[in-house]
């Protein structure tokens, strides 16, 4: 078991600023938005879009616990692409602008979600460890 950093005793601190914490944040966004849209559905009250909300956060929590390393960067790449090429066409339809210029500006949040991804992975994975650790 690797010593803690000099002049940090004790267990390390998970809490600090990351990137994967962004996608972490999308996710917690869509559970509560695929509560509230289950309940405006069924015509249920915020507790059952509460209770939805959970359960579709544990059913995401069990998927990326389950995914393997491959799986789990093929699926983050066609996110990024597809993301990628929705910004790339909304910029060349609805603003109109060359494709040299949207293509620049469509890498810029596909930079950005391939480091959340990144990141998002070694958070989980630092999260585990922390989790475990003594």
């Amino acid at each position: 078991m690797p010593e803690p950093p000099p002049g940090r005793p004790g267990r390390p601190s998970i809490l600090r600023l990351r990137a994967g914490i962004l996608l972490l944040l999308a996710l917690i966004m869509f559970c509560i938005s695929a509560g509230r849209f289950v309940a405006v559905q069924f015509e249920l009250g915020w507790i059952w879009a509460t209770v939805v909300a959970l359960i579709v956060a544990g059913l995401i929590a069990f998927g990326i616990t389950r995914l393997t390393r491959k799986t789990y960067f093929l699926l983050a790449t066609g996110i990024t692409l597809i993301t990628t090429y929705l910004v790339f066409d909304f910029l060349r339809g609805a603003l109109d602008w060359s494709p040299a210029t949207a293509l620049v500006f469509a890498l810029v949040p596909c930079l950005i979600l391939a480091a959340a991804f990144w990141d998002f992975r070694k958070l989980k994975l630092e999260f585990g460890g922390w989790l475990n650790s003594p």
